[in-house]
C-alpha cells in the first residue's frame, strides 16, 4: 500500500481528473487525461492500469461516401430524468497511456471495483421497457465478457444495489436501495455468488458455483429501509462499506448518515445528510465512530494494507 489513486480537480472552472498520491513523501502527480471530460471512481488494475469511469465517449471514424467523418464527436447519452451525462468504464496505463473507453450503456456504468479472480465489478443502471433499477455486472479489466452477477433476475433485496466491494470470494458486501432520492445510501447487505462454505481459514467464502440462480443475501441493518421512504432517528442510511475480515458476521469500515436521510424530507427541512466514518460490527449491530467531520461527507474509508495482485 504505497500509492493511492484519485480522482480531484485544480479548480472550479476545470473537469474531474485523475491523480496519484505517494504515501511516502505527500507528492501528487497528475495523469495526463482529456481536460475536457470528467474523470471519477479510479481503481488499480494489475499490469499497471487504471479503471475509471467518465463521461468522454468513443471517437466516430465513420465516413461518409465523400470521405467525410459523419459524427466525429458524439455526444454522450443523458439519463432519462435528470438529464445528466451518463458516465462508461474506460482504461489507461498509469503513465497516462493507451487510455481505452469501454461500450456504452444506455445510462450510467458506476463504482468499479477489482475481485480477487481479477475481474471487475460494478453497478448497471439498466432502463428497458419496465425495467429501471441498478443491477451488479462483471467485465474483465480489458472490459469484455460482460456478466450478470446478482439482482437481474429476481436475487436483489432492493431495486438497485449499490458500490460492491468483495469480502472473499463470490462474496460482496453492497447497498441496497432505491433508484431515487436516497443520496445512494441506504442498507448495508451481505452478498454470495455462489454456494457459501467455509474455508480453512475459517472465512465464510462463496465462488462455488456461482450463478443467479445461487445466489443469495444476508441483510445486515435489518432496520434500514430498503426503498425510497425517510429513515428514523439513529437509524439512518449507509453510503458505502468495505469489509476488514471475512468471518460470518464480518466486521465493516462504513459511512453512515443519521436521521431521514431522502432528498425530498431533507430539502424540505433545509438540511443535508452527514455521513460520517463508523466500524461496525455486523454480529451486535453497533457503530463505532472512527471520524465525523460535521459539513462533510465522509465516505470510502479503505486500510492502507497490501493485497495480493489478482491475475490479469
Amino acid at each position: 500500500a504505497k500509492r493511492i489513486v484519485f480522482a480531484g480537480k485544480l479548480s472550479d472552472t476545470e473537469h474531474y481528473g485523475l491523480f496519484l498520491l505517494t504515501i511516502e513523501d505527500g507528492s501528487v502527480v497528475q495523469i495526463p487525461t482529456d481536460p475536457g471530460r470528467d474523470y471519477v471512481s479510479p481503481i488499480f488494475l494489475p499490469g499497471d492500469k487504471i479503471m475509471f469511469t467518465t463521461n468522454a465517449v468513443v471517437k466516430n471514424m465513420a465516413m461518409d461516401a465523400n470521405g467525410a467523418a459523419i459524427d466525429p464527436d458524439p455526444p454522450q447519452h443523458v439519463d432519462e430524468y435528470e438529464r445528466g451525462k451518463t458516465i462508461q468504464i474506460g482504461t489507461i496505463n498509469i503513465d497516462g497511456t493507451n487510455e481505452q473507453l469501454g461500450p456504452r450503456n444506455l445510462s450510467h456504468r458506476t463504482a468499479p471495483s477489482l475481485a480477487s479472480d481479477g475481474r471487475v465489478i460494478f453497478t448497471q443502471w439498466d432502463h428497458l421497457g419496465p425495467e429501471n433499477s441498478g443491477h451488479l455486472m462483471f467485465m474483465n479489466t480489458d472490459m469484455t465478457e460482460l456478466r450478470e452477477a446478482f439482482g437481474k433476475e429476481g436475487t436483489g433485496a432492493s431495486n438497485s444495489t449499490l458500490k460492491a466491494t468483495e469480502i472473499s470470494p463470490g462474496r460482496f458486501v453492497g447497498i441496497a436501495t432505491a433508484r431515487n432520492r436516497t443520496i445512494n445510501a441506504g442498507a448495508l447487505v451481505d452478498i454470495r455468488l455462489g454456494i457459501p462454505s467455509t474455508n480453512s481459514n475459517g472465512d465464510v467464502v462463496a465462488d462455488q458455483k456461482m450463478s443467479e440462480a445461487n445466489a443469495s443475501y444476508v441483510m445486515l441493518t435489518p432496520d434500514v429501509p430498503i426503498d425510497n421512504s425517510p429513515s428514523a432517528n439513529t437509524i439512518g442510511r449507509y453510503y458505502d462499506a468495505y469489509a476488514l475480515n471475512a468471518k460470518d458476521k464480518p466486521d465493516l469500515l462504513v459511512s453512515w448518515a443519521d436521521g431521514p436521510v431522502e432528498s425530498s424530507v431533507l430539502g424540505a427541512a433545509n438540511m443535508s445528510a452527514d455521513f460520517g466514518v463508523y466500524l461496525y460490527d455486523t454480529s451486535t449491530l453497533q457503530r463505532h465512530p472512527i471520524l465525523d467531520d460535521k459539513g462533510t461527507w465522509d465516505i470510502f474509508a479503505r486500510p492502507l494494507q497490501p493485497r495480493t495482485a489478482p491475475p490479469v
